[in-house]
């Protein structure tokens, strides 16, 4: 197999990594505006008078109806995407195994990248799914909460919640204090960032167990692509690690701060990098 050949099926697994993200984002956005619109018009028909919510009344049912309705949009629009994108992660396994097999030659041992897939598979299926509800859910039925309790203008509320969704709203108007964010960026950086993390991880242990001490770096170019990640690409052959510390030195823009030759497999071009490492004899 040629430096080319292997070169375009890793660049077919970073294709299927990359659709199965934006799938996930798609539907995430679809979920975000399904609920924001529901929440909009449920809070309408709260008991308001003269354009404010009525203090003293019990809101914690219609709050919870609200609840029960984020879900029901979750499970509909978003869930799905999810699930494909964890199965996702057997095939960038098996893709992984057999490049090194067809172009190094190398019997990769499976066991000893089950606890790398186990361990961030159920990192990114934890946060993307059930830590939904306090990174995503209860934001809102907070805010929900308080503005209704204390018997705010019905505006005010709706500019809350247009807040909450933008991903805009101050910690101090939360009861956790952090920041609430779009669930479109929020399980759009943790799909990507999870399963890049994966794809390098397993070279790296790949490039530890076998002495490998040269890579390639595949992906596409835009007119955005970091310095650092351009140059890498540019090269068109085999990189030596060694070659990575000047590079960051010379090429620091968009890069993590603490990057280095060590974790590189891993961080490659900084933060929501689309290119991929494959280490090579």
């Amino acid at each position: 197999m040629t430096l080319d050949e292997i070169k375009k099926l890793l660049s077919g697994m970073a294709t299927g990594m990359d659709d199965t993200i934006d799938n996930v984002n798609a539907r995430a956005a679809e979920a975000q505006t399904r609920i924001f619109n529901m929440i909009i018009k449920e809070i309408e028909n709260f008991e308001i008078s003269n354009g404010s919510y009525i203090t003293g009344q019990d809101y914690t049912a219609k709050i919870a109806e609200i609840e029960s309705k984020m879900y029901e949009i979750i499970a509909k629009v978003y869930n799905p995407a999810v699930y494909q994108y964890l199965k996702h992660y057997n095939a960038i396994e098996t893709s992984t195994i057999q490049q090194h097999s067809d172009y190094n030659g190398i019997e990769v041992d499976k066991q000893k990248l089950n606890p790398i897939k186990q361990s961030l598979y159920n990192q990114s299926s934890y946060y993307l799914t059930e830590g939904l509800a306090d990174a995503y859910v209860q934001p809102a039925k907070f805010v929900l909460m308080q503005y209704v309790t204390k018997g705010s203008p019905v505006k005010d509320l709706r500019s809350a919640i247009e807040r909450w969704d933008k991903g805009t709203m101050n910690a101090g108007e939360l009861a956790s204090d952090r920041h609430a964010p779009r669930l479109q960026a929020y399980a759009t950086q943790i799909a990507r960032d999870s399963m890049y993390t994966y794809a390098g991880t397993m070279q790296d242990v790949i490039r530890k167990e076998h002495g490998l001490t040269k890579f390639i770096y595949v992906g596409g170019l835009v007119k955005d692509s970091r310095p650092f990640c351009r140059h890498l690409v540019m090269l068109r052959r085999k990189i030596d690690i060694d070659e990575v510390p000047p590079l960051v030195v010379a090429y620091p823009d968009g890069l993590k701060p603490d990057t280095t030759k060590k974790n590189f497999p891993l961080y490659r071009g900084g933060y929501a990098c689309r290119h991929t490492v494959m280490f090579v004899k």
